[in-house]
């Protein structure tokens, strides 16, 4: 069973907008509606991360020539701590490298502590503090 990535499409939107509203950590840090449309517009990239052909989590990044933003990555709440977020993530990181980016920044709310010790356990270190929020950096792809 391997991870696998699918291109979140106007026609599977709703299955994206479910994804979230499911991961009850993430949608109560927020104001009830997606800060982020989830299309696929611009540099803004939304994928389906799968486990065989089963929707397990989400992603959405923003790459800028040499670097990427993680906006979001999560996993469905049925599928987390079996390493899913883990592997998706590094599998990630191999198809970014391979395409030239050279750093990975995430932003996240401050008291989100599972989910900053997720960033910090792939690698990040915190860049710098704002008011409701820590920048994680990842260099040296």
């Amino acid at each position: 069973m391997s991870i696998s990535f699918e291109v979140v499409s106007e026609d599977s939107l709703y299955i994206a907008k479910e994804m979230v509203t499911s991961n009850h950590e993430h949608w109560e840090n927020t104001s009830g509606e997606l800060a982020e449309p989830l299309s696929n517009i611009g540099n803004g990239k939304s994928l389906f991360l799968k486990l065989d052909e089963t929707y397990i989590g989400l992603v959405k990044y923003v790459k800028d020539n040499e670097s990427v933003m993680v906006k979001l990555l999560l996993i469905h709440p049925d599928y987390q701590g079996y390493g899913f977020g883990t592997q998706a993530f590094f599998a990630l990181e191999q198809r970014w490298k391979s395409e030239g980016v050279q750093s990975l920044r995430v932003q996240e709310q401050k008291n989100q502590s599972r989910v900053n010790k997720f960033w910090e356990h792939v690698g990040f270190r915190i860049d710098d503090m704002m008011k409701d929020e820590r920048v994680y950096v990842k260099k040296d792809l």
